[in-house]
């Protein structure tokens, strides 16, 4: 008894210091909700837009009753950066822009779900059916060190 004591003592603070380092490595979540109220008043809301590097998995959920909407996650230079965009087609130009990925177009009341491995910088999360990103469907991101 008294050696498996001993044993416990010496293991505690290696448990202690292991904890934040297999926190700090754990994939961070962003809940992403894409709803909209009528055709010209559409959000792309997250709950977070600080991250830190790393892997993060977007978990999207399209919140409306009616509307097909998607997620891509764009890397951009700086906030308010301009994006490509066709005003022909109502949409960002995808080809000429740094495209990471995207939960493409959820039907109303479905989700998905989208793990990318972020470094330092500024992204743009948009909808790029046609008219929804200048319809207000954007969300900066900021990933820190």
């Amino acid at each position: 008894m008294r050696k498996l004591a001993l044993g416990l003592a010496f293991l505690s603070p290696a448990l202690l210091l292991a904890g934040p380092l297999l926190a700090a490595g754990a994939p961070q979540t962003v809940k992403v909700v894409l709803a909209d109220s009528d055709v010209e008043h559409m959000t792309l809301q997250v709950d977070r837009t600080q991250l830190k590097a790393g892997k993060v998995t977007f978990d999207v959920t399209n919140a409306s009753q009616d509307q097909i909407h998607e997620m891509l996650v764009l890397r951009t230079d700086a906030v308010g950066q301009p994006l490509p965009y066709d005003a022909k087609d109502e949409k960002v130009i995808e080809q000429n822009t740094q495209d990471l990925g995207e939960v493409a177009d959820l039907d109303p009341g479905k989700g998905g779900t989208l793990t990318l491995d972020l470094r330092p910088g500024h992204y743009i999360l948009i909808c790029n059916q046609p008219g929804h990103f200048m319809h207000g469907m954007k969300a900066d991101l900021t990933v820190a060190n």
